[in-house]
This record gives C-alpha cells, sequence and structure tokens, in this order.
C-alpha cells in the first residue's frame, strides 16, 4: 500500500496593514548578529557529505592595482577580491571553505583548512596584502597535496597535512582567482599519472601550446585525473578559474581540464557575479540525491487522500489523489495504488491559467502588459519569455522542464470545501447556507514561485498566485543550470472571518525559506478565480519592508477572534530577521504581529525584547518566534498565546483585554536547555507549533519537543533534544528542567509478533509530585551497558494529543553523510506524566485485538506496553477514522506508507484548550 494520507490541518488567515502599533520598545544594539545559514536544497533528502572549497587567492605584486576600468580613486583589485570573496563566504551554506594564497616569491600557502569558521576565513581575508610574483601553479600543486593529505612541497614540510577528504560522496573544488599571467612558476615534485606511471611536468595534458611556466592547465587534469583519497570511488578534484581583468586562454583550458568553468571579470559587480555563480555551480554538482520523495503531509476528505511530492533529478512537484475503501473483512481503510488524478498532468494551458500576483496593495494579472517599464526591466530583463515561461511555456535556451509544476516540499496540502465552522450567529448560518455547494478546493504552495489552488474533484488547476516579493526571483527559475530555491514553501491557512461587515473565506501563506513574507486572498468563491478578479480575490502582503523584524516566514499564520470581538491575523516572525537586505534587524528579536482584519486596522507588535544582545555567550545568531499557540478559555475568542523561539523559550502572551492597548507579553514560562545551565551549547531550539491541553488542576499544559532542520549543518547534528510537557501554573519556571521530573527511554530493540517484528522502546512511568511542574524525557538511544548515545534526534511536527495521550513524531538522520533521509520514532506517553501507558494503545501483532499478545516484557519480567514504535520519517504523526476507530499512517521518504489500527482512548475525552482544530 503506498501513497498514504495524513489528516491536514486547518489554520486560519487574513488581511493586513496600515499603521503600525509598536507595543514593546525595541532594543537597539551596536553588534550585528551572524545568519543563519538556510539550505537551499531539502536536508532530508540530500545525500551527500558537505562540499570541500578550497579558494586560491592571487595576492601578487599586481593585484594592487586598479582594474582597467575603473575610476582613479576606485579600490585595488586587492581590495575588491577580498570584498566579493567575504560576500560569498557569508552565503557559502553547506560548504567547508579553505583559503590558500600565492606565496611572495614561489609555491603557495595553505591559510586556513576547509572548514574554517566563517569568522576565522572573514579575519584572514582582511589581512591579505599585494606583492611578490605570480607562482599560481605551484601554488595550486601545494593544494593538491593538501587535498591528498601529503606533506607540503613548500611550507609544511615537517609533517602531513590532514585530507579534509572523510567521506567517499564528497565533492571537492579549488577556485582559482588571479589577475595576471604566471611567473616563476615551474617547481614541482614529480606527478604519478593516471596509469601510476612517475611523470614530470610540463605537458600532462598532452597540449603543446604551452611551455615554460604555464602548468596551471597541467595540473588541474592531474587533479581530476587523481584519486585523492583510500576512501572507496575517486575522489577528485574539480578545478575553476576567474581571470580578474585578464583574458588568458591557459585558465579556460584549466578549467576544462579541471571540470568547471573559466570566468572573465573586469570590475568589482562582475567578480561579485562569477564567484556566486561558481559556488551555485558548486552547490548543484554537490547535490546528491535524485529520487522521488514524500511531501511531509497529506490531506484527506471523506474517502479522498491527497498526497504531495516532489523529485531532486528535476525539481518537479506533484499532487496526486487517492480513493480510499473499508475492507469488509477488517473494516480497514485501504487505499489505492493508482492515483484518481494528477495534478501535473490536468494544468491548464500557459495562456488561459489564471496566474495572480499583486503590486502593493493592488491585486493584478500575471501578464506582460501589467507591468512597467522598469518592473520588466528588473524582473524579467526585458524579455517577455521569460514571464511566459513560469506562466508555462516551453522556451528554447531556458531550463527544461518534464513538469509545470515546481517541487512541494514543506508545504502541506489543504483541503477546502463548504463552511463548516460551529460560529452560532445568524449571519454566519447565511453564510454557510449560502455557500453550502461551493467547489471543494485543494490549496498548496510550490517551489515554482506559486500558490496553487486544485479542484478537488478532477485536480484541474483553478488559480495561482505569485507573492510579488519573490517577483524578482523569479527569473532564476528559468536558467537552465538551476540552482533549487525556495518559493512558496510554507503550508497555508484557511478560515472563515468575520470581515467588514462580512464573512469571508481567507487564504494566509508564508514562505518558509522562500522569502521574508506573509500573503493574505479571499478564496471564498471560487466560481470567480479569473485574472479579471485578482483585486478582489488578493487582500495584502506583508513582508520586512513593513516592520525589519520580520524574518523568512517559518511561522505559520492563524486567524483568531481575540477579545475585543474581532478578526486577526496572528504570526510570529520567523527566522534570519537579520540578513543583509536593505531591512535588516536592530535587534535580532523574537516577536509577533497582531493583525485586524477590518479595513484601516492597524498592526500591532508584540516583542519579547529577546534577540542576540540577550543570546547566551558565543551565540552571535538573532532570535526568531516559531508557529504561535493561540488558546481559548471560553471556545470562542483567544485570550492567551505561547510560542516557542529559536532560543528554547517558551512565551506567554496576555490578551485577555477587550481594549487591544492592553495586549502585551506576559512572561517567559520557560527555557529549554539541555542541561541545568543554558549556554550556547545547551538551548534547544523550539520549531514547531505547542499544544497546549489543561492539565487535571485546571492549568494549561504546554508540550513540545526541540531541534531544528534548516541549516545543512543540522543534518550532522548530534545535540541532545528532549521533549516537554511543562505546567503553566501562572510563573516562570525559573529552575529549568530542575523543576521537571525526568522520564527516560531505557530499552530500545527487536521484539516479535508472531511473524512480525518490530523495534520498539520502553520507558519509565514515575510519577510526579505537587512540585513538580511537569515533565520532560530526553531523546537519547539506549544500549545495553546502561548509557545512552546522543544521535541528534529531534520533532519537528506539532503532537498530537487525543484523551490522555501525547503522540509525538520523531526524527533521526543517519550518520552516513552520503546517504539521503533518516528514520523516525513514534512515541506515545501520558501527557499528564509523561510515563507510558498503563494500557495497550496499538495492535502490534495486527490480529484485530488489543491484549496481552500486542505488550512485551520488560527487564523484571512484567508485561508492559511499549512507548516508541520505530515507523516512517519523523514527518509528523498522521491518523485516520474509519469505522473500526482510529488508524494511523506511517509514512516514509519513498512514498512507502503502513497502517496501524490504535485502541479506543482508554480514559475519556480530555478538555482541549488549543483553539486550532487539529
Amino acid at each position: 500500500m503506498n501513497m498514504v494520507s495524513v489528516l491536514g490541518e486547518i489554520m486560519k488567515r487574513t488581511r493586513m496593514f496600515t499603521l503600525i502599533v509598536t507595543v514593546a520598545t525595541l532594543a537597539a544594539s551596536s553588534v550585528m548578529a551572524a545568519d543563519y545559514k538556510i539550505s537551499n536544497v531539502p536536508i532530508n533528502v540530500a545525500g551527500t557529505a558537505e562540499p570541500n572549497v578550497m579558494l586560491l587567492m592571487d595576492t601578487s605584486e599586481s593585484m594592487a592595482n586598479r582594474p582597467k576600468d575603473s575610476a582613479e580613486d576606485g579600490d585595488s583589485k586587492m581590495e575588491q577580491a577580498i570584498s566579493t570573496a567575504k560576500s560569498v563566504i557569508q552565503s557559502g551554506d553547506g560548504m567547508r571553505i579553505g583559503l590558500a594564497r600565492l606565496n611572495r616569491t614561489d609555491g603557495g600557502r595553505i591559510d586556513l583548512v576547509c572548514g574554517s569558521s566563517e569568522t576565522t576565513l572573514l579575519d584572514q581575508l582582511g589581512q591579505y596584502v599585494a606583492g611578490g610574483s605570480t607562482p599560481i601553479a605551484e601554488a595550486y600543486y601545494e593544494v593538491t597535496r593538501y587535498f591528498r593529505g601529503m606533506e607540503g612541497f613548500f611550507f609544511h614540510r615537517n609533517s602531513k597535512y590532514t585530507s579534509p577528504i572523510t567521506s567517499q560522496c564528497q565533492k571537492n573544488f579549488t577556485i582559482v582567482l588571479t589577475d595576471g599571467q604566471p611567473e616563476n612558476d615551474g617547481a614541482f615534485n614529480h606527478l604519478n599519472d593516471s596509469d601510476g606511471k612517475d611523470s614530470e611536468l610540463p605537458n600532462w595534458d598532452k597540449n603543446d601550446e604551452y611551455s615554460g611556466n604555464y602548468y596551471l592547465d597541467d595540473l588541474a587534469k592531474f587533479a581530476w585525473d587523481t584519486d585523492m583519497s583510500d576512501q572507496p570511488g575517486l575522489q577528485n578534484m574539480y578545478t575553476y578559474t576567474v581571470g580578474f581583468d585578464i583574458d588568458f586562454p591557459m585558465l579556460t583550458d584549466a578549467a576544462q581540464n579541471g571540470h568547471g568553468e573559466y570566468l572573465i571579470a573586469g570590475n568589482e559587480d562582475e567578480l561579485l557575479t562569477s564567484l556566486r555563480s561558481i559556488f551555485a555551480d558548486i552547490s548543484r554538482k554537490s547535490f546528491s540525491s535524485t529520487r522521488l520523495s514524500a511531501n511531509s503531509g497529506y490531506v484527506t476528505s471523506g474517502l479522498d487522500i491527497y498526497q504531495a511530492s516532489f523529485n531532486t533529478t528535476d525539481w518537479s512537484g506533484e499532487l496526486n489523489a487517492y480513493t480510499t475503501t473499508v475492507n469488509s473483512s477488517t473494516g480497514l481503510l485501504e487505499v489505492s495504488d493508482t492515483p484518481s488524478w494528477e495534478a501535473a498532468e490536468e494544468l491548464p494551458p500557459p495562456s488561459s491559467r489564471a496566474i495572480l500576483t499583486n503590486r502593493g496593495s493592488s491585486g493584478l494579472a500575471f501578464r506582460w502588459n501589467n507591468f512597467t517599464s522598469d518592473e520588466k526591466n528588473a524582473w524579467f530583463n526585458r524579455n517577455e519569455n521569460q514571464l511566459n515561461y513560469i506562466r508555462g511555456n516551453d522556451v528554447s535556451g531556458y531550463r527544461s522542464r518534464n513538469s509545470l509544476l515546481g517541487d512541494i516540499v514543506h508545504s502541506n496540502p489543504i483541503y477546502v470545501a463548504s463552511p463548516s465552522a460551529y460560529y452560532s450567529s445568524a449571519s454566519y448560518r447565511a453564510f454557510k447556507e449560502t455557500y453550502s455547494a461551493r467547489e471543494p478546493m485543494i490549496y498548496v504552495g510550490a517551489n515554482d514561485g506559486m500558490l496553487h489552488g486544485f479542484r478537488a474533484s478532477d485536480g484541474q488547476e483553478l488559480l495561482a498566485y505569485i507573492p510579488s516579493i519573490l517577483l524578482p526571483d523569479l527569473k532564476d527559475l528559468t536558467v537552465p543550470e538551476y540552482s533549487h530555491h525556495y518559493y512558496v514553501d510554507g503550508t497555508p491557512t484557511i478560515q472563515d472571518a468575520y470581515v467588514d461587515g462580512e464573512w469571508r473565506t481567507l487564504l494566509a501563506g508564508g514562505l518558509n525559506a522562500g522569502g521574508q513574507g506573509v500573503y493574505l486572498l479571499d478564496v471564498t468563491d471560487p466560481s470567480r478565480f479569473s485574472e479579471s478578479a485578482a483585486d478582489d480575490i488578493f487582500l495584502r502582503e506583508f513582508t520586512d519592508a513593513d516592520d525589519q523584524d520580520m524574518g523568512y516566514s517559518y511561522a505559520r499564520p492563524a486567524i483568531v477572534k481575540l477579545r475585543d470581538n474581532k478578526w486577526y491575523l496572528v504570526f510570529g516572525n520567523g527566522y534570519n530577521n537579520t540578513v543583509n537586505d536593505d531591512h535588516v534587524s536592530d535587534s535580532g528579536d523574537a516577536v509577533i504581529y497582531l493583525q485586524g482584519l477590518d479595513s484601516g486596522s492597524s498592526l500591532i507588535k508584540l516583542s519579547t525584547n529577546t534577540g542576540f544582545d540577550e543570546a547566551p555567550e558565543g551565540l552571535n545568531l538573532p532570535n526568531g518566534m516559531s508557529t504561535l499557540a493561540p488558546v481559548s478559555d471560553d471556545g470562542q475568542t483567544v485570550n492567551i498565546i505561547y510560542g516557542g523561539d529559536l532560543y528554547g523559550n517558551v512565551w506567554k502572551f496576555d490578551l485577555s483585554s477587550t481594549d487591544p492597548t492592553d495586549w502585551a507579553l506576559d512572561y517567559r514560562v520557560f527555557q529549554a536547555c539541555s542541561s541545568t545551565s543554558c549556554g550556547a551549547n545547551e538551548i534547544q531550539p523550539i520549531t514547531s507549533r505547542l499544544a497546549v491541553s489543561e492539565d487535571k488542576s485546571g492549568n494549561n499544559m504546554i508540550y513540545f519537543g526541540t531541534g531544528k532542520d534548516f541549516e545543512f549543518s543540522d543534518k550532522s547534528s548530534t545535540s541532545l533534544q528532549t521533549f516537554y510537557g511543562i505546567v503553566d501554573s501562572g510563573s516562570e519556571i525559573t529552575l529549568g528542567r530542575d523543576a521537571l521530573q525526568q522520564q527516560s527511554i531505557y530499552a530500545q530493540k527487536f521484539y516479535s509478533f508472531g511473524d512480525e517484528s518490530r523495534e520498539l522502546r520502553l520507558t519509565t512511568n514515575k510519577s510526579l509530585d505537587s512540585t513538580d511542574r511537569g515533565w520532560y524525557m530526553d531523546l537519547e538511544t539506549p544500549h545495553s551497558s546502561g548509557e545512552a548515545d546522543q544521535l541528534g534526534e529531534r520533532v519537528l511536527s506539532t503532537p498530537v494529543l487525543r484523551g490522555s495521550r501525547v503522540v509525538f513524531s520523531t526524527l533521526t538522520y543517519t550518520n552516513d553523510p552520503c546517504e539521503a533521509g533518516g528514520y523516525g520514532w513514534e512515541m506515545e506517553l501520558n501527557r499528564y506524566t509523561g510515563g507510558r501507558l498503563s494500557y495497550i494503545s496499538v495492535d502490534y501483532n495486527g490480529d484485530g485485538v488489543f491484549d496481552e499478545n500486542d505488550q512485551v516484557t520488560d527487564g523484571d519480567g512484567n508485561l508492559v506496553s511499549a512507548s516508541g514504535m520505530r515507523a516512517g520519517n519523523g514527518t509528523g504523526v498522521t491518523e485516520l477514522v474509519d469505522g473500526e476507530g482510529l488508524q494511523r499512517i506511517h509514512n516514509d521518504d519513498e512514498l512507502g506508507s503502513e497502517l496501524v489500527q490504535l485502541a479506543p482512548e482508554a480514559s475519556g475525552r480530555a478538555s482541549w484548550r488549543y483553539v486550532e482544530r487539529l
């Protein structure tokens, strides 16, 4: 059975901004933070080790001159090279960069090994000065000895270099940046050729065109032909060359022999463009995953299931529909193997697609004639074919596509039919009646730059929307050597709301790593979807140009009614608000936004006043707020918002007043840290939404796991992460984890159930006393010695609360950097104590009966219920309701899935306070 579904979450959305009301004072800072290096590819399928990149800088005397066409008072070539190198290094996420330079008379020096820190690299570049000759091939030869782990030839002669090559799939690159022809450049050791025979330069590449000092092309071929490591397979080296203020044929040959690129730059801007192009090509060559991968979510409606996926070979996407049937013998759901429709096959002809965008506060059709001359120049290089390509036309010379639908990575599809909320007003009942036969739709974002709206019955696209913040980046999609970018990567939220005197169905969405903004659309009536209705459908877009504390919009918006009886769009500010653009946060604070939806409503901003000035020592990174958890104590209007941030803080915002000017940050409830100290290495980031319910005393109890997954380095992180259940009894938990009861995973092994075996976990079952403010469980892998391994297991999705249970999934990446994906654990605990369940919850042996045959024996010989099952890919918990109760879906990265039967809730239905329905 493949392609199964997940219960989609339906969230909420809204309109925006006129005047900004700041309810918290921002603390100015004199120190700028570094940025998170957000990966441009989904790291869960990035089956590759980080590439080694050595930047070999020409520091010869001629670099002290200005480029030929520069102003008399312009910077020298050395200064311009340093500036551009710093810029690309700061954007080189997922690369292990090193620095080498020419020596003044002979050879070269390895100043910094591959994998040096960004700060160290920038400092070293700042020390470079021009002087001496140009022994470019000798310096390159020293680089090859470094990669091979040999003794230095010109320097480092008394000991061997440590080769940076650590895995068989690791790619290796050297970038040669020079402004002149070689000088004093012929001293080399003997080289072993590809046949193992001793050979001397010159003429390794058998090209008689060059002689004397011209050996770089020969060495580039040598570096490509030579296996530089004893790892399995071939570990050779690519070579890129940049002629700065010079065009020299040998640089062309060197790049060709080294299977890289040769680029020419006449000034600083051209040099920056060249280096960025090289880094993009390195990224393409280093990304090795070539497979179809499941998106992290499904959505269901009745007996229909909709699943998104993406293919990394061409970065195409798919949204497929599947039907389910109830097995008459078992009563369980079964899912068809063949899709009933595939959205990528149902897209309308490019000329007839309803594709919308916006200019400021006005919606418009995505058509050439709707853009100004300046916009055409800036966004499409004055080339109408670029716009037509985005609409779906094939254009000669542009990137070849197998599908017009772009990859759908982190945006989960959302199903919307007729209005179905439980508002009791007469106006809402009338609204429900008016749209009782509304066309069911599926909305999902894709990395082709668009939010798509598909008709659920047949997969026809009825609407597409391109946020205007993405318009400048659309041209990248046309490049034949396309390097993956994120665009509309966030899951949309859809909610009925009463706005400007009428009920509407609103859709709001963020972009995740695609950009720093959120957008709002009116999707009340799909029968009106057309380009002529663009201004009615588009409502508003909010970006970091509106407020500089807005980061990349990883925080999914919610649409809620607050205590002033008005509807609001509420969202956290996301991550990386200090990224170097025109709207840089001066604080790096985590903040939340409350935007009234009625016309003329102001934007309310509540800050935690916690950014890089308040960061633990050594953590020079901005803070950021993740997806918010609105809470209602009356079931109608929200009075509290909880939110988690990248510093591991859980915040409580008090919105209980009917006067918006009284809304404010209440207090920090807790800070998640892996020990009693909370230094830079101990804080545990919270990147998923919190779940909230009541404890047995009527207090709010907050459930969440820790960990992050948006930097390439996160894939190899083994930092300790934790799942928490904490009680908000009205004050901060100042003692951290010391105020909580610790539960532990004490056994993990395979257990047999008839012909089947499963890897399960057993956990402790300690009770809480009156002083405990909750519980926690560290995500560690136990082994027989009684010790536990920290493998980087983390929680990236919202927990599910069902009665007395809390269910959550975890993700652990494999420790092989050459292997894509990871594996998940599905954990199920008593939500009040964090201990194991006292009853049987899963039919492990599949006999349809929940009895002792589904239990396992603990170390004392007692039959107990397991608390965890290795299953799925850690993307979240999915439950389907069938005639026999519940089934849970375990989906993996390769579109496989499994259904397991769950027991009914043993202790009755719990009282929920979380306002958003799962």
